[in-house]
């Protein structure tokens, strides 16, 4: 974790005293490697599908903008049920990457949300564990609220500073990592949401895949106890690619925007 985390009194909202300028995190996420991330495909295969069950709860078929798309999994799975998607992902390879799973080059913009000019309006918007990597997480959800119809919703998962896997394992939760800049309670999310023209509509968790190599490496990384032990053991019985679905103190949250004349796009 890079610097301290500092909480607002009024609503919890967690972040940390270093912070990154627009310049810095876009040349992070347009640089950074991507072997890690593409290691673990299965598993975000698995995450993307259940992903596509949460939106469906809320909202079925129509336009959809996944930001921070990644390789494009969730937005293919979404596709392929009756979505008409377009993804924003920075990192180059990663959008290249999609476009290639979609199969439409103009599926994906390698873009930032500050940078994005779509042409129309969305009827879902997504931004799985995107709001925890931005310097200002209202800005980007009122970029979110200009391009959302009437009807729609946005939908964001995050850190959840309140969950028990942060309570108990304080400075060895998983989710404290140095590409983190805020973390969030659910007054915080209705406070971002409010001052972003947004109303929620309903909170959620939803547990998330990896295989068991991951995730023993990560707890092992991270110091907590026995880890080290459990990772030696996964690679000797070759358990590694085994999947599992960990629930790691994370929370999403459902909008609606406030004002809907303002949201006719």
């Amino acid at each position: 974790m890079a610097g301290e985390i500092l909480r607002c009194a009024s609503c919890g909202l967690g972040f940390t005293t270093h912070r990154p300028s627009e310049a810095e995190l876009s040349s992070l996420y347009q640089d950074m490697s991507v072997d890690v991330y593409q290691s673990e495909r299965r598993a975000r295969e698995a995450t993307a599908r259940r992903h596509l069950r949460v939106l469906n709860r809320f909202r079925s078929r129509g336009e959809l903008l996944d930001v921070g798309c990644a390789s494009g999994l969730f937005i293919a799975t979404a596709k392929s049920e009756g979505w008409g998607v377009l993804g924003i992902e920075p990192n180059a390879q990663l959008a290249t990457e999609a476009r290639q799973r979609i199969g439409d080059p103009l599926s994906v913009l390698q873009t930032t949300v500050e940078a994005c000019e779509p042409n129309h309006g969305f009827d879902a918007i997504t931004l799985w564990d995107v709001l925890e990597h931005v310097r200002d997480p209202v800005t980007v959800l009122s970029r979110c609220a200009k391009w959302l119809r009437t009807t729609g919703v946005i939908i964001a998962n995050v850190p959840d500073l309140q969950s028990i896997q942060s309570r108990l394992l304080g400075q060895r939760w998983p989710l404290l990592l140095p590409e983190h800049l805020n973390y969030f309670t659910k007054r915080a999310l209705e406070v971002c949401g409010a001052k972003a023209g947004l109303s929620v509509a309903a909170f959620g968790r939803r547990p998330v895949t990896f295989g068991l190599q991951y995730v023993t490496r990560r707890l092992r990384d991270h110091q907590v106890w026995g880890a080290d032990c459990a990772h030696r053991m996964v690679s000797a019985l070759r358990l590694g690619n085994t999947l599992v679905s960990l629930p790691l103190g994370e929370l999403y949250a459902v909008w609606n925007p406030i004002n809907k004349q303002q949201n006719d796009y």
